[in-house]
């Protein structure tokens, strides 16, 4: 608005002082042009003005610091599916760690090795599998009773002398606390040669191994979670809309958090003989399911494999009973598995 319309429309003069002399307005030093920031990336001149003037920024490093200035900006659609793409490229990088940390020196052995059924069972399904084999072979030799309306055991006979180690702590948990899920804890220590034998062997993952990995499997997943914080606290600090951004970070914790709770026990060789050993002997399963005719090593060696669902004869009944899991029992069943 000039002063003509000015005057024209307020019916006085405008102050002298609201338009200043052109050399102040167009000075020669002024030099700028109008950027539409919702259609352009801007640079901030504060990540030039300390470097020296013979330094050139290399394409990459311009790249760079020009997305930091977009994510700075504003929490854009274009973020979020960006968002998405990183988030699929940690799921495929954790996997890829999950499968490379897990293989051993044996992997490409074609022989594979021969087992105990303790050891088959501590291989299959780790602490409580093993301790459960154990019951199993002294209920069917005749040492321990089982008691299905406690879910517990009373010894029967004493073991003889010669009887395996692992055995001989079995039965003298029982003799102090029949509850099956207390010996399933307390027998822990006594599994430690098989757990260092399958070690050696390559089967099962030492304890320093589940640890890196389930620490290099979390990461991506963990730095995407970063990331999207951070891209939290600068759309809230800008007023920007946030809450996609937030259920999308709220859905990487939660993954994250269950990829540190993922049970891993064997190594990519240890599920190759397993495979292995489970094929050979799903006959004998099928036979022990339809007609329960077994000799005492096959049924061992079987419900190693399988678990309790192989007891499917009436004398066994009552063991079955006493080592299946209820449902309030599951969780402690998935501990006793990661902790192995």
């Amino acid at each position: 608005m000039n002063q003509k319309q000015c005057l024209s429309f307020f019916g006085q003069a405008s102050p002298v002082d609201i338009y200043p002399n052109a050399d102040i307005c167009f000075v020669d030093e002024v030099d700028f042009t109008w950027v539409h920031n919702q259609q352009n990336w801007y640079k901030c001149k504060f990540f030039l003005k300390h470097l020296p003037q013979h330094v050139c920024l290399s394409q990459p490093i311009l790249f760079f610091q020009l997305f930091l200035c977009a994510v700075a900006v504003r929490v854009s659609p274009l973020f979020l599916i960006f968002y998405l793409f990183l988030a699929i490229v940690a799921m495929m990088i954790a996997l890829i760690v999950h499968t490379y940390l897990r293989k051993t020196k044996d992997d490409l052995n074609p022989d594979f090795t021969s087992l105990n059924a303790y050891e088959t069972a501590y291989l299959a399904g780790g602490l409580q599998r093993t301790a459960d084999t154990v019951i199993t072979s002294l209920v069917q030799h005749g040492y321990l009773q089982p008691q299905p309306e406690t879910r517990s055991l009373n010894v029967k006979t004493p073991l003889p002398e010669d009887s395996d180690p692992l055995e001989k702590e079995i039965w003298q948990a029982v003799k102090l606390n029949g509850s099956v899920n207390q010996i399933r804890i307390s027998v822990a220590r006594a599994t430690f040669p098989l757990y260092h034998r399958l070690v050696n062997l390559g089967l099962v993952l030492s304890l320093d191994q589940v640890r890196n990995l389930r620490l290099l499997f979390t990461l991506p997943v963990l730095a995407l979670l970063v990331l999207g914080i951070g891209m939290i606290i600068m759309g809230v600090c800008q007023h920007q809309s946030v809450e996609l951004l937030v259920v999308l970070c709220m859905i990487t914790a939660i993954i994250g958090c269950s990829f540190l709770f993922v049970p891993i026990h064997r190594s990519l060789y240890g599920d190759h003989v397993l495979e292995n050993l489970r094929i050979t002997h799903i006959n004998l399963k099928q036979t022990l399911t339809v007609n329960s005719t077994a000799t005492n090593s096959q049924l061992l060696m079987t419900f190693a494999l399988f678990g309790v669902k192989v007891l499917t004869d009436s004398s066994f009944s009552d063991l079955q009973q006493v080592l299946a899991s209820p449902p309030s029992s599951k969780r402690m069943s998935e501990k006793l598995k990661m902790s192995c």
